[in-house]
């Protein structure tokens, strides 16, 4: 009976030793060499400072403003003159007595200055030029539709809107060739001979 008791003791404690084996952990030599070779890199994340990044805006603004200086200094604005406005409209109303052409030189000298001012069309001296004979041509032309019209006849219109005398033509072709002549070749001229002066 001892001698089974001595045996059954022996077999506890060898299964006790046993169990503490088997469930102690066991760490791999060779899985501790390989995590030590390869290291996964952390993210790194750069914080800029707000203030480069409003110094940055800045600068961009800045050189988008210099280079639309530089395109719109390139166009200078120049408001509208025509040094034979007084000539024409003067001759067309009270010599040539054509309400048609006064009024129609008027229109067009209103929009083309305003044009102008605004920056639509860029002023030479060839503008004003272009405006008279082109009042000339549509008044004319207004004129001959008024006439041939059938309704222009009746008692509606006035006699002096549709009449027209051989002198007041004469004197709006010349008048209105006197700013063509002006605008196109005397002007240029007169501009050329100062510059050349100052030279």
């Amino acid at each position: 009976s001892k001698l089974l008791v001595n045996v059954l003791a022996a077999l506890m404690v060898a299964a006790t030793r046993t169990q503490s084996f088997i469930l102690r952990p066991v760490r791999c030599q060779c899985c501790d060499y390989r995590s030590s070779l390869v290291q996964v890199p952390s993210r790194v994340t750069r914080q800029v400072p707000f203030s480069t990044i409003l110094s940055s805006n800045k600068e961009d603004s800045s050189s988008r403003s210099d280079d639309d200086s530089k395109r719109t200094s390139s166009y200078v604005v120049v408001d509208y003159n025509d040094d034979a406005f007084g000539l024409v409209f003067l001759c067309g109303s009270f010599v040539a007595q054509d309400v048609v052409f006064s009024t129609t030189f008027l229109l067009f000298s209103a929009v083309v200055a305003t044009a102008c001012k605004q920056g639509k069309i860029q002023f030479t001296s060839q503008v004003p030029a272009v405006v008279a004979g082109l009042s000339f041509l549509v008044a004319n032309l207004l004129s001959l539709i008024l006439i041939q019209n059938t309704a222009a006849t009746s008692d509606n219109i006035p006699g002096w809107l549709l009449s027209k005398s051989e002198s007041a033509l004469q004197v709006e072709i010349a008048v209105c060739f006197i700013s063509i002549l002006y605008g196109f070749i005397i002007y240029p001229l007169l501009n050329d001979k100062e510059a050349s002066e100052k030279q």
